[in-house]
């Protein structure tokens, strides 16, 4: 058990490198935008995507428990940003900027909420008619 469990930490911890990296790239080289939260914004929100599509490639294909640790926990882990976007908010709060608060905070958690789900029920579906089991 022990080494199993070793074994898959070290896949959440490559992953999380990976996606720690492409977090790195998407926000400070891919978003150029000068608004306040868009780096964590577009990551946020792209991860909730991405979580919804392997998850669901995952289950359809019965990928291996340390596959799915690596990607989900480790690479996405990584890579989105809630404890950022936590900060994000204190600070837009800390400057006033309260109904850009109120946008940012209803775009990362309703429409992240909203593209995971969109996105884990449309790629199943995809999945079912593409490689019907």
């Amino acid at each position: 058990m022990w080494a199993q469990t070793t074994a898959y930490a070290a896949l959440v911890a490559a992953g999380a490198a990976v996606g720690g990296a492409l977090r790195f790239l998407v926000m400070n080289i891919l978003v150029s935008s000068a608004a306040p939260g868009a780096g964590t914004l577009t990551v946020n929100i792209a991860g909730c995507v991405l979580i919804g599509i392997l998850t669901a490639v995952c289950e359809h294909l019965g990928a291996a428990r340390g596959v799915q640790l690596a990607l989900i926990t480790g690479v996405l882990g990584g890579f989105t940003t809630f404890s950022t976007f936590a900060l994000d908010i204190a600070a837009m709060l800390d400057r006033g900027l309260y109904m850009q608060c109120a946008r940012y905070l209803l775009l990362s958690v309703g429409g992240g909420v909203t593209l995971c789900i969109l996105s884990l029920w449309s790629t199943s579906k995809l999945l079912q008619t593409l490689f019907p089991k």
